[in-house]
């Protein structure tokens, strides 16, 4: 018997994160972040659709593709679109990409946030070389 990518993800242990996933989709205020999904997997689109029957829950979506285009002419403001695809420059990556994400939709550290961090940072290193786990023998 051969099984399809699809009936295989139905058994443990992906039927055990599937229900993990649904159950905290839909508890109050939940908010699903997808980066690159297509929206091509009817098993884990109805848990997504499950989780939009609850008011409050938001799902922001990192890509492009036929079926996230379709999701954008529903028109409901609980799903965000973010992608660049229709507007890149040569050699830049889509948006969806982890590199992208982190290099163009993540809020940047203030100069107080960078100056806590270096403190943080050179505490740690302080107390290391202090309680002997970094000297050298």
């Amino acid at each position: 018997m051969v099984l399809t990518m699809g009936a295989r993800s139905l058994m443990v242990p992906y039927s055990d994160l599937f229900r993990i996933m649904q159950n905290n989709l839909l508890k109050r205020n939940s908010i699903l972040i997808t980066m690159g999904y297509s929206f091509s997997d009817e098993h884990i689109n109805r848990i997504i659709l499950n989780a939009l029957s609850v008011y409050d829950f938001r799902i922001v979506i990192f890509g492009k593709s036929e079926m996230i285009e379709r999701l954008k002419d529903i028109g409901d403001n609980r799903i965000w679109i973010i992608s660049n695809a229709d507007s890149l420059d040569d050699g830049e990556l889509p948006i969806h990409h982890f590199k992208s994400i982190v290099e163009k939709a993540m809020p940047l550290l203030d100069d107080e946030q960078q100056e806590d961090r270096k403190i943080r940072e050179s505490f740690i290193k302080l107390s290391t070389v202090l309680s002997g786990d970094g000297k050298n023998e």
